[in-house]
């Protein structure tokens, strides 16, 4: 049992460790259910990205392509968010861009 159960009228609360990462479950009191599982993490870290201004052009005469960029704390563009708005067929394609090495690929 994990002492920071701040409700015990609702949870069990345990604390655990797997390789060299500790991890809290939390079930839902006296059953088997799994409300939550996380890791416990001791240092968090120092990866702060800020969000800038929304690129976006046409792609053509019915396709706008749109681009939310994430810099990290040295002002060097690492991910983004793509979003493809097909305005003839009323449909948008979201993907996650991660910037490595100054090339983008997609998830």
């Amino acid at each position: 049992m994990d002492s920071k159960n701040n409700n015990p009228e609702l949870f069990d609360v345990y604390k655990g460790k797997v390789d060299e990462t500790e991890y809290r479950l939390i079930l839902y009191k006296d059953t088997k259910i799994v409300h939550t599982l996380f890791p416990i993490e001791r240092k968090k870290p120092q990866k702060k990205f800020e969000k800038t201004d929304i690129v976006a052009q046409w792609h053509d005469l019915v396709t706008l392509l749109a681009v939310i960029p994430y810099f990290d704390s040295n002002q060097v563009l690492r991910y983004g968010i793509g979003v493809t708005l097909y305005t003839n067929e009323k449909t948008e394609k979201w993907d996650i861009l991660i910037y490595e090495t100054g090339k983008s690929s997609r998830m």
